[in-house]
């Protein structure tokens, strides 16, 4: 055998056993980045633009859904202390905005992931008179 062989030979093992390894290590990291998604939120709000003190509003995630069919669980919170879950939901303001108005906020979680959106709700007082388009 030639002893230009051995070294070589050695080389090829030791190239071959660290590209084993990396390959085994790295495929259970691809597995967890790959395995889950976060879900896709879709909120809406009716009526639109400022409601009055007493008005119901309607607050709906139709739409929101989750890429790995994960089950999904919705959380409102209104921003005036108030709070619901399901994928739609109804609150009426008792009471005027701040100048900045309330932020309302759904949360829609999946088996990994809580993933928020928010809508700025501006509530007038029950007597205002509303801007009109």
């Amino acid at each position: 055998m030639d002893g230009r062989a051995l070294p070589s030979m050695r080389r090829a093992t030791v190239l071959l056993v660290t590209t084993l390894f990396l390959a085994t290590a790295l495929a259970g990291c691809l597995e967890t980045f790959s395995s889950d998604a976060p879900p896709t939120v879709t909120m809406s709000v009716s009526p639109s633009g400022t409601v009055k003190v007493g008005d119901n509003v309607h607050f709906d995630a139709t739409g929101s859904s989750d890429p790995d069919g994960d089950p999904l669980s919705f959380s409102w919170d209104f921003g005036d202390g108030d709070t619901a879950s399901g994928m739609s939901a109804n609150h009426v303001y008792n009471s005027q905005s701040p100048p900045v108005g309330f932020t309302a906020q759904l949360c829609v979680s999946s088996t990994t992931f809580d993933i928020c959106d928010e809508r700025i709700i501006m509530v007038a007082a029950a007597d205002a008179e509303l801007p009109t388009a």
